[in-house]
């Protein structure tokens, strides 16, 4: 009853993409809608071991629906989009980040299912970009202790990160947590995982009320 029940919303995810304008797309490209890629990436390899070829390919579909190609051919090509050293202005400076993240690790979900190359690159430099592991492009966005973000946007990378009571937001740590789990698994360098304790450590845990258990926002 489960699968049916994840296949039948699959169906629904991919008929309602599929009846709307391309004006329709762009709004909700600039909406929040959280892990879509990578759950119906993770539905398409789903299907496909069921042997429902047709389903995982509209799945497929679906999933590549909520790919934005300005940012992926970019991380893809190692070209920093998010911050332009020619006109010292960041590109994703403003935009919202926990919008961002989920393009990224979707990437990785994209390349379990299709073993395409491009999609693993560009989820590896997409990373690097982010958390300033390329010394030829942006200082990164990340704090030193592994968050990012100022009232839930990216910060330009030019300067110094502004601190202050909105900044890192929890839930952008926590799908930057996801991406360096997907990399480590895939590539095995230990990089991921020790942003991962940095992160996980510093930020997640550090959040946490001892007596409580509840957790800031920022």
């Amino acid at each position: 009853i489960g699968r049916e029940m994840m296949y039948k919303s699959a169906d629904w995810v991919y008929n309602e993409l599929m009846s709307y304008t391309e004006a329709q797309r762009e709004r909700v490209d600039n909406l929040e809608y959280g892990g879509m890629g990578e759950a119906l990436w993770n539905i398409a390899y789903e299907a496909e071991k069921d042997c429902l070829y047709e389903k995982a390919g509209h799945y497929a579909v679906a999933a590549q629906w909520f790919e934005e190609t300005k940012y992926l051919d970019a991380w893809f090509e190692d070209r920093d989009n998010i911050s332009d050293k020619n006109n010292g202005h960041n590109n994703l400076d403003g935009a919202h980040a926990n919008t961002t993240i989920p393009k990224m690790f979707a990437l990785v979900s994209a390349y379990e299912v299709t073993n395409n190359e491009y999609y693993l690159t560009a989820a590896k430099n997409a990373f690097d970009l982010v958390v300033g592991e390329n010394p030829d492009l942006s200082a990164g966005l990340c704090y030193a202790f592994g968050g990012q973000s100022r009232y839930e946007n990216w910060q330009d990378a030019q300067g110094e990160l502004e601190t202050d009571p909105h900044t890192a937001e929890t839930c952008c740590t926590l799908n930057m947590l996801k991406l360096a789990d997907y990399l480590f698994r895939w590539t095995g360098d230990v990089k991921y995982a020790e942003f991962y304790e940095l992160a996980f450590t510093n930020h997640t845990l550090a959040s946490m009320d001892l007596e409580t258990a509840g957790k800031t926002y920022f």
